[in-house]
């Protein structure tokens, strides 16, 4: 039996994966950049390549590092540091290369400022251009290596501590993630934790990848034998499928500890398990079958691609968009895709070959002709050198080959499929998308949206904003070969349009599956078996940001020119919703007639029907607490100067009294045909925790008397409010133990805090501010709300405030198609966010 040796010095097993992996990433680039067959095939394909390439990188980044940095001698890592420093130099430079190749579109001619702006925000990392973010983690981890050597040395002695690490790093950065922060430092921390739905291959969630690899490298080096080395691995492989299917079975785990499943920006469990259990899978096949690989120049081959890795990816990348940017060529054959990928791959590695042969020559200043011969590719160490002249000619021939084949199958397919012979010269010609084509019988399509603002989670009135209305017009044709069908890139939301009595395809497609963020659609059709595209479509899904308007009636009459101001002031403002917090003391004053009564009451009731809230709001007025058969108090009272009750705080009423209060005034409502409220404010903000009990005990579902602290009323009778929250300060159930608090318990009682301030005590600049405070310009990953308050009988003054904010945050309207923010009431707003 032949004795089985220690592991080679250098890990080929590292360059295999890593070429598997390369291979990968330029088959899914080639395909999102040229690919328009829609074929299931491809798509899979691309998916594959986008799930796993980034993590089997790292994965093998990390173990490299260990080989590299981490196994050397203090001696030896003196000698290295300076290589390896030059290394992320290069990294760096790379990065910066594909960057501004991939960004040739924005940099217009001639020169303006504008290519100095671009230029500034690439080299800040503020722009980070598609398909160059994933080098960004790559040259942080290498930077970590140099600074922290010794401690991540000392940190990997102890598996489950490196393993702890990357959980705490991974959970750090899901929190992060979630904390909005204001620009620029939304950028960096895209880079450090993701944004929703940037592009960012994020540093704190992938950093345990890279410490699995370390881990990884250095059980390779350290294993003595090839048998110890299987099993470990064998073991090590079992462990990341389980968990794979864990996270794959279990729907909850699957989302884990985001929404989307196996979502991708950032990464969720899911998904780095995918890519972790793929490389680690492929690593322990390598292992099983490094000695028996009879298929020699295709092993030789993935070495090439993997000991390549950086290289291939610049020349493919710069490829790719150059071509994109001068020719914009798309094919819809699987076979022309494919044809695409072999010249694409052989062209990169021809760069590869010929980069390198120019560094020799440069580097040892060799004549013309022994520059002119190929460098030789890094191969196993035992076998003879190769014949580069013989593979110049297979690579040069190789792809000639495979296209011409392709080529005569496409050519032959037109010969059958047509009664007229094909026209060799637009055989590769990409379809125009989305307008018509230069062929007369082609197809136009139109695609067209609503709105680009779709709010998520609405319900009522508002749900009409929760649906993507998408029509889509044909013209040139009569009759298709399938009704033509829509996807949402990225996602699994597809389906077909359905046409309508005027010709039209339409379909409302419902968003309630995906996560807030920016998406692109687009629809394809099938005539004559030819597919055509329109062009893509983007839509914004968001959280609404709810701005309620809640008029407080005080109880005294109100001039019918008030009255037109408010109906007015809704009219100018998209007919903006109103709460109205009604208060039925004008029923038992008599300060007010009953004929006036009456007319306010018809007033409100006609506003209810416009789709305005009638609430309850109440000040402790002699006239209330005699009806309510409770005893009047003149103590405690934020002013000196009023003896009606007016300034006496609801909390001077203990709860079985206003429990009677409440009851009290929950049927004259019904008497006055007002309905039941669901929707209360106490004057004078002035509602303690055995208030909001009676609230809650009397079957409102909602107090807006929260706001932030203050010493309310005269000088000589100043009064404490019992609130403390902030302009920040989101609805929530309050504690039974603590109104300013959401800790449980808590009662059945929603608190929507008067956050957005009042017209009384603020200015104009004050609500704005208030408004600011809630609401970050884009796409909203929660709900908010924004109460503001304003008086009815006062409302002509009120409006000299109120309205220069409503122009500021009309900016921002959804019925405008400007953004999320959505003018509605209390109990609608109580209706999405606690559904």
């Amino acid at each position: 039996m032949r004795k089985r040796t220690s592991p080679q010095k250098r890990e080929l097993s590292f360059d295999i994966l890593r070429g598997i992996a390369v291979f990968l990433m330029i088959l899914a680039h080639t395909i999102a950049f040229f690919d328009e067959s829609n074929s299931s095939l491809l798509n899979f394909l691309q998916k594959l390549g986008d799930t796993v390439c980034f993590t089997t990188f790292l994965l093998v980044s990390g173990s490299a590092v260990y080989y590299s940095a981490l196994s050397v001698t203090e001696k030896d890592w003196k000698k290295k540091k300076r290589k390896f420093f030059n290394r992320i130099i290069k990294l760096l430079l790379g990065y910066y290369f594909a960057a501004i190749i991939s960004s040739l579109k924005d940099f217009p001619l001639p020169i303006t400022t504008e290519w100095l702006k671009n230029i500034f925000e690439i080299i800040f990392f503020v722009k980070v251009p598609g398909y160059t973010e994933f080098l960004l983690p790559f040259i942080f981890y290498s930077l970590l290596v140099i600074v922290f050597r010794k401690k991540i040395g000392a940190l990997i002695r102890s598996k489950y501590l490196a393993l702890s690490v990357g959980i705490i790093s991974y959970l750090l950065g899901h929190i992060l993630y979630h904390i909005s922060l204001p620009s620029p430092l939304t950028y960096y921390k895209a880079l450090v934790a993701g944004e929703s739905n940037w592009y960012r291959f994020p540093i704190l969630q992938y950093l345990g990848i890279f410490l699995i690899g370390i881990l990884l490298g250095q059980l390779l080096k350290k294993t003595k034998t090839l048998k110890t080395r299987v099993q470990n691995l064998s073991i090590i492989t079992l462990i990341s499928i389980i968990f794979l299917s864990l996270f794959t079975l279990i729907e909850p785990l699957s989302r884990f500890p985001l929404d989307e499943k196996f979502q991708r920006w950032p990464p969720s469990v899911g998904f780095i398990l995918i890519g972790l259990s793929f490389a680690i899978t492929i690593i322990f096949l390598i292992q099983i079958k490094i000695k028996n690989f009879t298929l020699e120049p295709l092993k030789e081959a993935i070495i090439f691609l993997g000991s390549n890795a950086f290289s291939l990816f610049i020349y493919h990348i710069l490829i790719l968009q150059i071509t994109e940017f001068a020719l914009g060529i798309r094919f819809p054959q699987v076979s022309e895709v494919l044809a695409s990928f072999v010249v694409l791959i052989t062209a990169s590695a021809y760069f590869v070959i010929y980069s390198e042969k120019a560094k020799i020559g440069l580097e040892k200043f060799k004549s013309i002709e022994k520059v002119a011969k190929l460098p030789k590719l890094r191969m196993k160490s035992h076998r003879k050198k190769p014949d580069l002249l013989k593979e110049k000619y297979f690579l040069l021939l190789f792809p000639i080959i495979i296209t011409s084949i392709l080529t005569a199958y496409i050519g032959i397919r037109q010969l059958v499929n047509t009664d007229d012979p094909p026209d060799i010269q637009n055989l590769f010609s990409p379809e125009i998308k989305g307008v018509a084509t230069t062929n007369i019988g082609e197809p136009e399509l139109i695609a067209s949206i609503e709105r680009k603002w779709i709010l998520k989670g609405t319900t009522g009135n508002n749900e009409k904003y929760s649906k993507l209305n998408y029509t889509l017009e044909v013209k040139n044709v009569d009759n298709l070969d399938l009704p033509p069908k829509f996807e949402i890139q990225g996602t699994t939301v597809t389906g077909e349009l359905q046409k309508n009595e005027s010709g039209l395809f339409t379909q409302e497609i419902d968003l309630a599956s995906l996560e807030v963020g920016t998406y692109e659609m687009k629809t394809s059709v099938l005539v004559n078996g030819k597919n055509y595209e329109t062009e893509k479509i983007s839509f914004n899904l968001s959280y609404p940001v709810y701005v309620i308007w809640t008029i407080d009636w005080e109880g005294s009459d109100t001039k019918d020119e008030e009255l037109a101001e408010i109906v007015d002031f809704t009219q100018k403002h998209n007919n903006l919703p109103i709460s109205h917090m009604f208060n039925p003391r004008i029923y038992v004053s008599d300060k007010i007639s009953s004929e006036r009564a009456e007319q306010l009451t018809s007033w409100i009731i006609k506003r209810k029907y416009a789709g305005d809230e009638i609430a309850l709001h109440l000040h402790m007025h002699r006239e209330i607490i005699e009806a309510s058969q409770v005893t009047f108090r003149t103590q405690p009272k934020w002013t000196d100067y009023i003896n009606d009750g007016h300034d006496v705080p609801c909390y001077a009423y203990t709860y079985p009294e206003f429990m009677k209060i409440l009851a009290w005034s929950k049927k004259k409502f019904s008497e006055k045909g007002l309905g039941t409220p669901t929707s209360f404010r106490a004057g004078g903000w002035s509602a303690d925790e055995n208030t909001l009990k009676a609230l809650q005990d009397s079957g409102f579902l909602i107090d807006t008397s929260g706001r932030d602290f203050i010493i309310w009323g005269s000088k000589s009778t100043k009064l404490q409010s019992p609130w403390n929250l902030k302009s920040t300060t989101q609805p929530f159930k309050p504690s039974v133990n603590n109104q300013n608090s959401p800790t449980p318990p808590t009662l059945n009682l929603w608190e929507f805090p008067n956050n957005g301030a009042d017209t009384y005590l603020y200015r104009t600049e004050d609500l704005i501010k208030r408004f600011q405070d809630n609401f970050t310009e884009g796409i909203q990953k929660e709900f908010k709300v924004v109460t503001y308050l304003s008086h009815a009988h006062a409302f002509s003054e009120d409006r000299k405030i109120l309205e220069p904010a409503y122009e500021y945050i009309d900016l921002y309207n959804v019925k405008s198609d400007s953004g999320p923010v959505i003018y509605t009431t209390l109990a609608e707003a109580y209706n999405d966010i606690t559904k």
